[in-house]
């Protein structure tokens, strides 16, 4: 649907005029808006934008479980058992 009130696109971060886009709701957060155009270039890209989420979500996850890993109790095995894990996917010697 078409938007109603102006807005920043969420793809190109310039200014969306009413009616000039297409808006969503995101759960929890609000409504986000972006121009039709941005819309129809990106149309069926939205993988890519999580993939490079989740991609970066692991490694700042790879880190924590690094220090983690330093601690005692049940998460400290559970991360250690996950830098395990990943050492022998990547064909590394634990």
């Amino acid at each position: 649907m078409r938007n109603r009130y102006p807005g920043i696109c969420y793809r190109c971060g310039e200014n969306v005029e009413a009616g000039a886009g297409h808006f969503e709701r995101l759960p929890y957060r609000g409504w986000r808006v972006q121009h039709a155009d941005c819309a129809i270039k990106f149309r069926g890209q939205a993988g890519v934008i999580t993939k490079e989420r989740n991609r970066l979500a692991a490694r700042r996850r790879h880190k924590s479980d690094e220090e983690r890993a330093m601690g005692t109790g049940k998460g400290a095995q559970r991360a250690r058992r996950r830098l395990r894990e990943k050492a022998m996917a990547e064909g590394a010697a634990p």
